[in-house]
């Protein structure tokens, strides 16, 4: 599974979001097997507007809060996203950071409204932890990292099999944070990763059908 963090970058808002869905939409008419490993996380104002137009492409909500919907001003309430058949979302990225002791029961109440969350974790502990509410996924994200060429797959190989031995039971093992291209893919796949990150690789990409196919077809 191959999930682009589109973030809020001003080229990927407005008409220039829907230039990218268009090139993404292209990708999985060119080739429908890549449907279901590809997932696109917009950002959240336009979030139903992407799902309702493109219908064929897997969307990702980029965070959502554990509170029922109703009285709640200001936040994205897990049954709304539900309303929009929005059925993933992102939670605890490095730039949204949830973790406290009560991450568990928030995943809970994420899950127990039909939502399969990918929770973000910064090391090895935060995993053991979160991995006690089996969220559909957990993603390690080393916060070195993040933002460089540097790809986990490549420079923690140690820790990144330790940690897909801690999730691998009760829940997928994401990784993300560095992966640059499809080899970073490969390798992440050798360790048993199930599912990789990307965003910097992707939204700096001057032609985004070819980086996508790429790390798409590494994914095979």
């Amino acid at each position: 599974m191959i999930l682009i963090n589109l973030k809020t970058y001003s080229s990927h808002i407005g008409l220039g979001l829907y230039n990218i869905f268009d090139q993404i939409n292209k990708l999985i008419i060119d080739f429908p097997i890549y449907k279901d490993k590809l997932f696109i996380a917009p950002n959240s104002i336009q979030i139903n507007e992407v799902a309702n137009k493109y219908d064929t492409i897997n969307i990702v909500a980029q965070n959502i809060d554990p509170i029922e919907i109703g009285k709640t001003t200001g936040w994205l309430p897990v049954e709304l996203l539900r309303i929009f058949n929005i059925k993933y979302s992102l939670l605890n990225h490095s730039e949204h950071r949830i973790y406290d002791s009560n991450i568990n029961e928030k995943i809970k109440f994420i899950q127990s409204k039909g939502i399969n969350v990918i929770v973000c974790c910064e090391n090895l502990y935060e995993a053991k932890v979160i991995s006690n509410s089996k969220p559909y996924a957990i993603a390690f994200e080393p916060p070195e990292l993040i933002g460089s060429d540097m790809s986990v797959s490549t420079q923690k190989g140690d820790t990144l099999h330790e940690f897909i031995n801690i999730v691998k039971d009760n829940s997928l093992p994401f990784i993300g944070a560095g992966i640059t291209s499809g080899n970073d893919i490969k390798i992440g796949k050798k360790h048993g990763a199930k599912g990789f990150i990307i965003a910097k690789a992707f939204n700096d990409a001057q032609n985004k059908y070819e980086k996508l196919s790429e790390f798409l077809k590494a994914d095979l």
